[in-house]
C-alpha cells in the first residue's frame, strides 16, 4: 500500500464516527477492512500469545514469592536492591499480562472476538487485535464493559500489591504513581498510555447521543400522529 493510499485509508477512519448504538453489517464489515489495511505490526496466534501471557503472569508470581522470602517493606530497614526489584518486577509482568486476558474474558461474555496479539513492542506481543467487525455489532454497552474490564484491571492488581506491601510508605507510592500517570496521560491525551480510559468515555459518549437521538425519533413520530 502506497503513502497516499494509507492516508486515505486514515482520513476515511477519522471520518466515520460511531454515534449510534450498533453500526449496520455492511458499515462494519467496510470500516474492519479498512483497519486491517491499516496494521502493518506482525500479529501472534491468539492461542499462543495467551499461553505466553500466562507463562509471563507465572513468572511475576516466582519474583512475588522471592520477595515474600524477604519479608514485607516496614520503612525501619535499608532494603536490598533485590528486594526492590523483585516487588516492582512482579508487579509489571502480572500487570501488564494480566490486562490483555481479562479484555479476552470480558470479550467472550460481551460477544466480541479478537485475531490474535500485535507485537507493538519488537519482542513483546502486548495489545490483542480486535476483530473489529464483531467489536462494532456488539453495541455500546458492550464494547464499555470491554474497555471497562481493563481498567478495572489495572487498579484491582495496583490495589492488591500496595495491600501486601502494607504498613509502610511503599502501601501508598504505587497507586499515587499510578494515578499520577492516569493523569499525566488524560491531559496530554496519550491514547496509547490510556487507551481504556479513552475508549470507555467514547462509547459513553456515543450511548447517550444515540438515547438522545432515538428519544428525538420518537417525538418525532408522536407529533406525526
Amino acid at each position: 500500500m502506497t503513502g497516499s493510499e494509507r492516508i486515505k485509508f486514515w482520513d476515511l477512519v477519522k471520518s466515520a464516527k460511531i454515534k449510534y448504538d450498533k453500526v449496520p453489517i455492511s458499515t462494519a464489515k467496510n470500516l474492519a477492512f479498512v483497519r486491517e489495511q491499516l496494521i502493518t505490526v506482525r500479529r501472534l496466534n491468539i492461542y499462543v500469545g495467551f499461553v505466553i501471557h500466562v507463562l509471563l503472569i507465572l513468572l511475576g508470581y516466582y519474583f512475588l514469592q522471592v520477595w515474600y522470602d524477604f519479608g514485607k517493606f516496614t520503612g525501619n530497614r535499608q532494603y536490598d536492591f533485590w528486594q526492590i526489584f523483585d516487588f516492582f518486577a512482579s508487579y509489571i509482568l502480572i500487570a501488564n499480562s494480566l490486562h490483555p486476558i481479562a479484555h479476552l474474558i470480558a470479550g467472550v461474555f460481551c460477544g466480541i472476538g479478537f485475531k490474535g496479539f500485535l507485537f507493538t513492542i519488537s519482542w513483546y506481543p502486548a495489545s490483542l487485535e480486535l476483530d473489529y467487525e464483531s467489536y462494532l455489532n456488539a453495541g455500546s454497552t458492550r464494547r464499555k464493559i470491554l474497555h471497562l474490564s481493563g481498567v478495572l484491571e489495572a487498579w484491582t492488581i495496583t490495589i492488591y500489591y500496595s495491600y501486601i506491601a502494607f504498613n509502610s510508605i511503599w502501601t501508598w507510592i504505587l497507586p499515587i504513581c499510578i494515578l499520577l500517570l492516569y493523569i499525566a496521560g488524560y491531559f496530554t491525551k496519550n491514547k496509547k498510555l490510556l487507551g481504556d480510559v479513552f475508549a470507555f468515555q467514547r462509547e459513553r459518549r456515543n450511548s447517550i447521543l444515540y438515547k438522545k437521538i432515538r428519544i428525538l425519533k420518537v417525538k418525532e413520530a408522536i407529533k406525526k400522529k
